[in-house]
């Protein structure tokens, strides 16, 4: 396993080589750029500390170059449209600072596992085919443009189709941990779901349980 760690932060250096077989250290956007492209890995944490912006640049360069590498970042700022800002540029999931280098190390690795898990046969509901290893997605054949946030959650409803989800359930499974007091942040990727899987379309699949969750149907709440 290869990790590409971009950050200048040598605690967080210290703490990717003693829980990562292999690590790849860049400590600017331009070197690890030409890291990724000129490597394979398995792993890549993007400190945006390097500077937001060039971290956020970067995240989007991995993603638009591979679709399927688990891409963890770490932020100073847990403000919620900040955490909106990594995922939108591909991140799978954000972590702000201070953290607890044992729950970060277990956040990355069930990350992984659920990367590794997802990789597998095309799923299909109703009008709805994704495919887990280029994370496409069509409805009535016609190709849908996701981000990689959007893509789990659509993943996870499609596995728990004609099922009540609640936003605890949700969290815990898309982010892999409870997103505490930015449950708001499920909302706002429903909503940027709903836009894109049922516009225009006469059957709706994303349904709002108020007060209690979400349901994914073709049939919609009973």
């Amino acid at each position: 396993m290869r990790t590409l760690l971009i950050s200048r932060d040598a605690k967080l250096k210290k703490i990717a080589e003693k829980n990562f077989p292999e690590v790849i250290h860049a400590n600017e956007r331009e070197l690890g750029t030409r890291s990724f492209e000129q490597n394979k890995f398995d792993l890549v944490i993007v400190d945006l500390a390097i500077s937001r912006q060039d971290g956020l640049d970067l995240v989007s360069v991995i993603r638009s170059h591979n679709r399927s590498v688990p891409v963890m970042a770490l932020t100073e700022d847990s403000s919620v449209q900040n955490v909106i800002f990594s995922l939108d540029s591909g991140a799978d999931n954000c972590v702000s600072r201070p953290f607890d280098p044992k729950i970060l190390v277990a956040k990355i690795k069930a990350m992984l596992r659920r990367v590794k898990n997802k990789r597998g046969a095309e799923l299909v509901y109703g009008p709805i085919r994704l495919d887990p290893v280029t994370h496409k997605v069509w409805r009535d054949g016609k190709e849908i443009e996701l981000t990689q946030i959007e893509y789990k959650l659509l993943l996870y409803f499609v596995e728990h189709a004609e099922m009540t989800v609640t936003r605890p359930d949700i969290s815990s499974t898309v982010w892999e941990h409870e997103l505490d007091s930015f449950t708001n942040i499920i909302d706002v990727y429903v909503n940027y779901l709903r836009k894109k899987v049922d516009k225009d379309a006469d059957t709706k699949l994303i349904h709002t349980l108020r007060g209690v969750g979400y349901i994914f149907s073709l049939s919609g709440p009973q």
